[in-house]
């Protein structure tokens, strides 16, 4: 026999080549196999070929992560190390593998053939692994750890929050437990914690400012007999450190902010007042103060007051401080007060009923 080729190296076919004849036979796995050949006189003799250089193993690869699932959510990008694998022909586990990446064999300046990528969000990825035969198979990496999504906050009415400088002495609660309760009206969820209370003040602060958003101010020594602005910054955050903050205006109003009331009820504004019957009667809270005229316009369906410039505005006049307002059905409706100075206040009345 002239030449004996092929194996793990050179690839998986091995060719027997004679002097006189060539004959060529493609080995897909190994084995002992025996070739009989005979010359022109009948004379035959037998020839065992040893194949055990065909590589036909799937490399595989040993994966970490870090941090990995045992510690919980995350908030952190997911370092994943991949370690190919290969078993040899021979049955020996070897490093002569590599991941495939960018269209060649990942391999790093020293040799090492450790691959690290960075998962920065949940999802399934998949990296071909590749050995030194061309033997390919797939590693699938699933996380699903990840969590970068901060709670949701939401208020139960209007971000803005007003109340009257005199609450405190016309009302049974102070003004600051009102801005207190007020404050604290939110809906909290997060995505992986669920509903977050709002007592839960290991998640959850509440700190105040003035209005400039700057300057704290502790909102227990607040003089809530004076006008004022202030800012309250709510914080929320989850169980793995993701944090949102909303923040809510506080307004305390004085005389000379007007004010509606309807059929008794004083309605701050933004607010909406809640009526089951359609026979509601406007006054207006603080009008004397205000150059004695008033003008209101109310619409059926929540507006912004721009949105009303079609519709008329009608006098409320100190001498005639008690208006019927105008309700075709049951709904929500937007009241509009503009003083002569162009203050505008905006409330909400929904009408459940119709007498």
């Amino acid at each position: 026999m002239d030449q004996f080729t092929g194996g793990i190296m050179a690839g998986d076919t091995i060719e027997i080549i004679n002097r006189a004849n060539t004959m060529y036979h493609t080995f897909f796995k190994n084995g002992d196999y025996e070739f009989i050949y005979s010359d022109q006189a009948g004379n035959v003799s037998y020839y065992t070929v040893e194949v055990k250089d065909i590589d036909s193993n799937k490399p595989n690869a040993n994966v970490t992560y870090s941090p990995d699932k045992s510690g919980g959510y995350t908030n952190k990008d997911v370092v994943v190390t991949i370690t190919p694998y290969d078993i040899d022909a021979y049955g020996k586990q070897t490093n002569n593998a590599y991941v495939y990446w960018n269209r060649a064999k990942y391999q790093t300046e020293s040799g090492s053939n450790v691959f690290i990528y960075t998962a920065t969000e949940n999802g399934n990825y998949q990296f071909v692994v590749m050995d030194d035969s061309g033997n390919t198979s797939t590693k699938e990496v699933v996380v699903d750890w990840i969590d970068k999504e901060a709670p949701v906050i939401q208020t139960n009415g209007y971000a803005d929050i007003y109340v009257t400088a005199d609450n405190g002495k016309d009302n049974a609660e102070p003004a600051m437990e009102t801005v207190k309760k007020k404050v604290a009206d939110l809906k909290i969820t997060d995505n992986i914690d669920g509903n977050i209370p709002v007592s839960d003040t290991g998640r959850v602060t509440v700190e105040y400012y003035l209005s400039d958003g700057v300057t704290p101010v502790d909102i227990n020594t607040v003089d809530f007999s004076k006008e004022g602005e202030y800012l309250a910054i709510v914080r929320a955050r989850d169980n793995v450190g993701n944090e949102t903050q909303f923040p809510r205006k506080i307004v305390v109003l004085g005389a000379n902010d007007v004010l509606p009331v309807v059929n008794g009820k004083l309605i701050m504004p933004s607010e909406m007042g809640l009526f089951y019957t359609g026979n509601l009667t406007l006054e207006v809270m603080n009008l004397e103060n205000a150059g004695g005229t008033v003008y209101y316009t109310i619409a059926p369906g929540e507006y912004h007051p721009a949105e009303l410039k079609g519709y008329n505005k009608k006098p409320i006049t100190t001498e005639n401080n008690k208006i019927k307002l105008e309700t075709s059905g049951t709904g929500i409706y937007t009241l509009v007060l503009e003083t002569q100075e162009r203050k505008v206040v905006v409330v909400y009345i929904y009408v459940g009923g119709i007498e």
